[in-house]
């Protein structure tokens, strides 16, 4: 965008950008954009070849610039539009960093109870020879596939980690 206010040539910028980027795959797409420019094709259906990369909604934005000859407007919305969407997406981490913290605070207050605090209670209760409450039964279930499969869960807990990140 900057470049673009600046009185930079498209092509020109796209070069400039493509000499600062250090992501190898971003600059890829830059070199594949500016190839497509000087092919003579527009901004907007260059960028459209990477969906993946670029939202359509950017896309008509540099469409609608380059059709009214506003093309560093539409580029400044789209700095602006991002910029925003930056600041809600922080936002949204901050106010979920509590919450996370709780939630592990709790899971590991509630599998000392059940590693250490339960067993010890289970072998008073293996002298009564009456059967034990449905509640009591599960908690000393839960407390033996805690002590006794622990393995199973950092397999797991690496499984939901990646699941959790990627939707």
């Amino acid at each position: 965008y900057d470049l673009l206010k600046g009185g930079l040539p498209l092509a020109k910028a796209m070069e400039l950008t493509y000499k600062q980027t250090e992501n190898l795959q971003f600059k890829e797409i830059i070199k594949g954009i500016k190839e497509e420019i000087l092919k003579g094709s527009s901004f907007s259906s260059a960028l459209s070849k990477y969906p993946h990369v670029f939202n359509p909604l950017y896309v008509g934005l540099v469409k609608a610039g380059e059709s009214g000859g506003m093309l560093e407007v539409s580029m400044e919305r789209i700095a602006h539009y991002q910029e925003k969407e930056q600041d809600l997406v922080n936002k949204i981490k901050t106010a979920m960093a509590y919450p996370a913290a709780m939630m592990v605070i709790g899971a590991g207050t509630v599998a000392f109870l059940l590693v250490v605090v339960i067993p010890r209670f289970s072998v008073i209760f293996q002298d009564v020879e009456q059967l034990l409450p449905l509640p009591t039964r599960i908690l000393i279930f839960l407390s033996n596939l805690l002590k006794n499969w622990w393995w199973l869960y950092i397999p797991g807990g690496v499984f939901l980690t990646v699941w959790f990140k990627r939707y």
